[in-house]
């Protein structure tokens, strides 16, 4: 977790400090930022079958 927040802008305006496990908003922005990668992969294993 410390990791992937560390990559938003929302890191430095919180003076560095993760959220918490049960931050709706955060995982949410992290399931944003990831559905388009893993609709890509998906369409990929679709296309090797």
């Amino acid at each position: 977790c410390d990791y992937l927040w560390a990559h938003f802008p929302e890191c430095a305006a919180a003076g560095r400090q993760r959220p918490g496990t049960d931050s709706l908003s955060f995982l949410k922005r992290v399931r944003a930022e990831l559905d388009p990668f893993i609709n890509l992969i998906e369409l990929g294993l679709h296309n090797l079958e």
